[in-house]
Order: C-alpha cells, then sequence, then structure tokens
C-alpha cells in the first residue's frame, strides 16, 4: 500500500507493489497538477521499478564489507600489473600501506626463493585458464618472508583480453609449522631426536632402490644397550632417559652425515651406513661407536656404565629384503651378546672370519710399500718370428708380508683398486719397471720392451697421460720401449676421459695391449674404438692347444683378425713346444709362458734369460 500522505508531503517514496509477477520494488514520484489559477486539478504519479537497483547496491555493499573485512589479503590490479587496490589484510600481512604500493606491481613482495620459471608458468596459466593457485614464499615490509597460498583471477573484457588481476592470498606460517611438528613427531623419536622406527624404514627402501641402481653396499647395524636396565632401576627413569639421549649424541658422533641414526625403542637403535667401500671402515665405524658407549656416563651427580652389542649384516651380501636384513642383524646382535657384549659380529660366522681376515690384509696393505715388502718379478716374452729372440718381457707385482707371508696378486690386487692405494703402487711399479729394462738396455745392449699391467682406477683416478710421460723422462726410457696392458675393464667404461688419455699415450709412443683378450663380450668392438697396438690371447684359449679342435680355430681366427687391423699378437700361458710351435706356424708374433720361464727376479732373469740370450747372439 501507498503512504499517500507521506507521498505527498516528500515528493517520492519506496515501497513494494505487489505486482502481476511478484513483489516488485518501486520509486513513485507525485507531483500536483494545477490550473492557471492555480487551482489543484489533481496529482500526476510516476512509478520506477527500481528492484535491480537496489539488488546492485545490496552487492556492492555485500563485496565492499567482505572487501574490507575478510582475513585474506586482496590485491586488485590493472592489465598491466600496477596494484589499483588493497584491502586492510593485505596491510596486515605484508606490512605495506595502500599508499605504499598503489601503482607498485606485486614484484614488492617478491622473496627472491622463486626463478623467472616459476612465474613464467603462473602467467602462462592466468593467459591460457584465468587462474592460477598455489603455494608461494612472499617478502613482508620488514623483509621477513613467510609461505602463504596465494589464488590470482584474470578479469577479461569483452574482447578476451586481460582487464585485471585479482589476487587472494593467506598466510600459512601456522599451518607449515603444524605440518612440521607433525612430521616431527612421526618420524623422529620425542626423547633423542633421532630417527624412530618408522622413518628409519622410509631410509632404508631409499637406500635399497639407491644401492640396486648404482650397485652400492650399505650396512645395517643393531645397537642394544648392556646394563641399562640397571640403571634404571637403581636410578630411575628420569636418569634412564638423559642417557638414552647422551647415547644417542655419542652415536650419532660416530658416523658421517650422511648416515642414519635411529632409536627403535626403549635401549636399541640402529644404524644405515651407505655406500660401504670396505668392511675395515665399517669396523672403525663399529668399534668407535662401541668405545663412545663404553665411555662412562655423568648424569646430575650420577656415574652410569653400559657398553653396547651390535650386529652387522650387509646389502646385497646377507640379503635384498628389507625385513630379512632387519632380522639378520637382530641376529648377529644376539650373537654379540652371546659372545660377552661389548663387542660386534657379523651375521655369519664365516663372514665375520672373512672381515677379520679383510682387515688384516687391508692393514698390512697400507705398510706394505713403506715396508718394502714389495717386489717386481719379470717373465720373458719371446718373437716367434725368425730366430725366435728374447724381445721383452712382463713386469709382475708380488707381495710378501711380515705378517701374512706370500699374498696372491688375485687377492691383494683388487683390495689395492678398492682402497685407492693401487695409485701409489701403481706408480712405484712403473718407475721400477722402466728403470730395469733401461738398465737392461744399457748393460745387454738390446732393445727390449717392458709391459706394465695397470688399472682402469689409475685412468679414472690420476692423470696417466702426465705420470708416464715423467717415468720415461725420469728413466730415459723411449717411449717405444714401454707397453701398458690394459684389461677389458678399463676399455668397457667408455669414457671419453680414458679414451683421451689413450690417444695421447699413444701419439707420445707408448704401446698399448688389451690383456686377456677373448675373456669379455665386447672385444671386437674395442679393437675397433681404441687405439690398441698389441693383443694378448689368454691363456684358457692356449691350455688345451694343439689338441681341442675349437680352440685351434678360435687361436687361429684370433691371429688373423688381429694382423687385418694391424696389431702384434703375443699368446700367454705357453706351457709346451707343441703349443709354441703350432703358435709359430700361425705366425703368432710372441709367446710368453713356462715353456720359456716362470716368472723371475731380477737377478734370476739377467743369470738365466738375458745372459743366455748375449750368449746365443754371440754364437749366432
Amino acid at each position: 500500500m501507498l503512504d499517500s500522505e507521506k507521498l505527498l508531503t516528500e515528493g517520492t517514496l519506496e515501497c513494494q507493489l505487489d505486482a502481476r509477477f511478484g513483489y516488485r520494488n518501486v520509486r513513485v514520484s507525485c507531483a500536483p497538477v494545477v490550473s492557471e489559477t492555480q487551482a489543484k486539478l489533481g496529482f500526476i504519479y510516476v512509478i520506477q521499478d527500481i528492484t535491480e537497483e537496489l539488488e546492485n547496491e545490496r552487492e556492492q555493499r555485500l563485496a565492499s564489507t567482505v572487501f574490507a573485512t575478510t582475513t585474506e589479503g586482496v590485491l586488485v590490479s590493472d592489465k598491466h600489473n600496477q596494484i589499483q587496490m588493497v584491502n586492510r589484510a593485505f596491510s596486515e600481512i605484508t606490512g605495506f600501506g595502500m599508499d605504499e604500493v598503489i601503482g607498485e606491481t606485486p614484484a614488492i613482495l617478491n622473496s627472491g626463493r622463486h626463478d623467472e620459471r616459476f612465474f613464467n608458468a603462473l602467467y602462462g596459466d592466468l593467459v591460457n585458464r584465468g587462474h592460477w593457485e598455489g603455494e608461494i614464499w612472499n617478502k613482508r615490509k620488514n623483509g621477513e618472508i613467510y609461505p602463504s597460498w596465494l589464488q590470482v583471477s584474470a578479469v577479461f573484457n569483452e574482447a578476451r583480453e586481460i582487464d585485471m588481476y585479482v589476487a587472494l592470498f593467506s598466510d600459512i606460517t601456522s599451518r607449515k609449522r603444524n605440518e612440521q611438528l607433525m612430521w616431527q613427531q612421526a618420524n623422529f623419536d620425542s626423547l633423542t631426536g633421532l630417527a624412530n622406527r618408522h622413518h628409519y624404514h622410509v631410509k632404508f627402501d631409499l637406500a635399497l632402490k639407491r644401492a640396486a641402481q648404482l650397485e652400492e653396499r650399505f650396512a645395517i647395524c643393531f645397537i642394544d644397550l648392556d646394563r641399562f636396565k640397571a640403571v634404571n632401576d637403581t636410578l630411575g627413569h628420569h636418569i634412564g632417559d638423559l642417557l638414552l639421549k647422551e647415547a644417542a649424541n655419542r652415536i650419532n658422533e660416530c658416523v658421517r652425515s650422511s648416515d642414519t641414526v635411529a632409536r627403535l625403542g626403549g635401549d636399541e637403535f640402529a644404524l644405515l651406513l651407505q655406500d660401504i667401500s670396505s668392511i675395515s671402515d665399517l669396523e672403525l665405524v663399529a668399534t668407535k661407536v662401541l668405545r663412545a658407549l663404553a665411555n662412562p656416563f655423568h648424569l646430575e651427580g650420577h656415574e652410569a656404565y653400559v657398553s653396547g652389542s651390535m650386529g652387522i649384516t650387509l646389502y646385497p651380501d646377507d640379503g635384498t629384503d628389507r625385513k630379512i636384513l632387519l632380522r639378520n642383524a637382530d641376529s648377529a646382535m644376539y650373537k654379540a651378546k652371546e659372545h660377552g657384549r661389548d663387542c660386534f659380529q657379523f651375521y655369519t660366522s664365516a663372514m665375520h672370519q672373512h672381515a677379520k681376515a679383510r682387515s688384516v690384509l687391508e692393514s698390512a696393505l697400507h705398510k706394505a710399500l713403506s715396508n718394502r715388502e714389495l717386489s717386481l718379478v719379470y717373465q720373458p716374452i719371446f718373437s716367434q718370428l725368425g730366430s725366435g729372440d728374447l724381445v721383452g718381457c712382463e713386469v709382475l707385482l708380488r707381495w710378501k708380508s711380515e705378517l701374512l707371508g706370500h699374498v696372491s696378486p688375485e687377492q691383494f690386487i683388487p683390495v689395492c683398486e678398492e682402497l685407492g692405494l693401487i695409485l701409489p703402487i701403481g706408480e712405484w711399479v712403473l718407475y721400477h719397471a722402466c728403470s730395469q729394462i733401461k738398465a737392461w738396455q744399457d748393460n745387454y745392449g738390446r732393445p727390449l720392451f717392458i709391459a706394465v699391467n695397470v688399472s682402469s682406477i689409475q685412468f679414472k683416478r690420476q692423470d696417466m697421460v702426465e705420470l708416464v710421460r715423467k717415468v720415461l723422462r725420469d728413466t730415459k726410457l723411449e717411449a717405444k720401449y714401454l707397453t701398458l696392458e690394459i684389461t677389458e675393464s678399463v676399455l668397457v667404461e667408455n669414457s671419453d676421459k680414458i679414451l683421451s688419455q689413450l690417444k695421447a699415450l699413444r701419439e707420445m709412443g707408448v704401446e698399448l695391449a688389451i690383456d686377456d683378450f677373448g675373456t669379455g663380450y665386447s672385444s671386437l668392438s674395442y679393437l675397433k674404438r681404441f687405439p690398441l697396438s698389441k693383443l694378448k690371447i689368454d691363456r684358457t684359449f692356449i691350455r688345451d692347444l694343439p689338441e681341442d679342435e675349437e680352440d685351434k680355430a678360435l687361436v687361429s681366427a684370433i691371429i688373423l683378425m688381429a694382423h687385418k687391423l694391424n696389431l702384434r699378437v703375443i699368446a700367454e700361458g705357453v706351457e709346451t713346444p707343441a703349443q709354441c710351435m703350432f703358435l709359430k706356424n700361425l705366425l703368432c708374433d710372441m709367446t710368453q709362458g713356462y715353456f720359456h720361464s716362470k716368472p723371475v727376479a731380477q737377478q734370476e732373469f739377467e743369470a738365466n734369460v738375458l745372459t743366455m740370450q748375449y750368449h746365443k747372439q754371440s754364437h749366432s
């Protein structure tokens, strides 16, 4: 109903009318109609539908209220990304007032933690999809960097061009802190701060994947504190907790930062030691941990003594499954307790004995060079073309340890490579071999060459070109009289670094021979790719000559192929006259083996090989 009296008094009135399609908001205007004599003739009413106008005003008030009162920061920028408007929450979160940011770009909040690629992807989504949402690190006015959750929308005009950007963001510092706290509680022991059982298993599974991919070994160690229950029972749980925290610190200090130390529960700890290079290194860590635990604990005026029993198992030696390896470590730990505690035991007694023997071997090897326990022997190499004269020799390394006696090269050379001792020992061999062959050349007037075995480790970890150049210069030996024998393990690396060194050595004049040819799988490709000059047929193909038809065919084919590739052939392991004659008939260039001479020391080589050759030459 219209309030006619109010309408006549005020001239306009807003009200609701019951229209055909429901109630409508209207604005009614009323003006009197008068005659020329000012007599009132009636009224003119104008009714205007303002329903949509009022709705728009309501929405604007609502938006304005939300914009002003929301706890999320709001930023509106134009198509050039210059800030046009911010709300109060923006200022509360960032510390910037409205007058400080109007006309600026959102770069004023840039924390520096995101690179150009990040922002290119963000703006790419705005252009293509009109929206981007995600976590971003921003910077407050005071320089503090904080995490926020950001939602940005692009507003397009009728031509589908970006007209403005609207960004909403919130400070999620508390949420991130709570997430971190929850993760910490789920993965770490609350008393010691070490990894808990769950996190240890996660790390274990990652180590399994890594070790399988890189073909590495890692160790699992279980440690149980001996006599801890007595400390708890006599001094109380509070002192027991202090002891556990101190024990955790001591264990942590004994390992690398890349290793994992965990408390599995009670007084039981576990180690995950990755990339184990040698058993002796593992034993050093175990000994260090046990010594640290055996020292007295000083706890609020109390002195307590405990020790540790440690069980050790290795991947992949003792298994490739987490459950099996954990079980093995646990079994080994109980073995340690049975052996009197305060000690460590490997999972199997056989491995424990092997580890002890290996440790002794490694320790002795470290002293072998300084103790002058290493020596060289020489095996002569004879030509099979012409008169069959001595043309050179292969130098071989021998070790007679004060502690272990004679140790075979098959036993100690791999350990030398593993420990890196092959570098100083290899250099020592090269110097002595070159010096010796030069002396024999000068004393006996024969152009003999010397063959020296080299390891892939030497090529990977030192500059062999510079080393050989220096040795040749110091010993005054011509490069053509030095032959470096390399196995397929050198070539299988397929390394550009190794290839460039081999090429440089050949350019220098040094001879390169592939040793044990035929025992690998890719020998033919090596002959084509690498700058070799000699080929040594492995003794396994010579052993059954000339009776074995297959070996006869193989050796014949190898010699023919090598000659086609301009390679000279040396057959090793020749032990009978028949073998020697067979190879001679096939035009094999050179032979070596027990038929000619076993490897002998310097004096015997001079007396029984060089002197005989000298007399032979004199009588011919």
